[in-house]
């Protein structure tokens, strides 16, 4: 059931429905999107706040998002948003998606500025 008017959803039905229509759209990172179209339809932080059933508002907030999501546009697009070192940055078409490699290099980069600091500063 698709939930809403048609009655209760439950989030693990909600999960079933979604996993399925983004597995048969080919997304390859299906349980991640699913997690975080869910926090993010639930206005949830984590899994584990996520109510127990759905109201109806969020039920169609993430039965959009997940038609969108099944377009292949990118989970940040669908969403508003995207996480970089610890930040939630708002996010839109026409704006680049921070890669998780971006992240690793950012780190780096950081932590040898803060060894060029410590040694008493210079060019990084």
């Amino acid at each position: 059931m698709m939930g809403g008017a048609m009655g209760t959803w439950s989030v693990t039905e909600a999960r079933a429905w979604a996993r399925e229509r983004l597995a048969n759209a080919g997304i390859d990172s299906v349980d991640a999107d699913v997690r975080e179209l869910l926090e993010w339809a639930c206005d949830a932080s984590s899994q584990w706040d996520l109510p127990e059933d759905l109201n109806e508002e969020q039920a169609e907030k993430l039965r959009s998002a997940v038609g969108e999501r099944a377009l292949r546009i990118p989970l940040q697009h669908v969403t508003s948003r995207m996480f970089f070192r610890g930040l939630t940055l708002a996010a839109r078409p026409g704006v680049f998606v921070v890669r998780p490699e971006t992240e690793v290099v950012a780190g780096a980069a950081i932590e040898a500025a803060r060894e060029v600091m410590a040694g008493g500063g210079g060019v990084v």
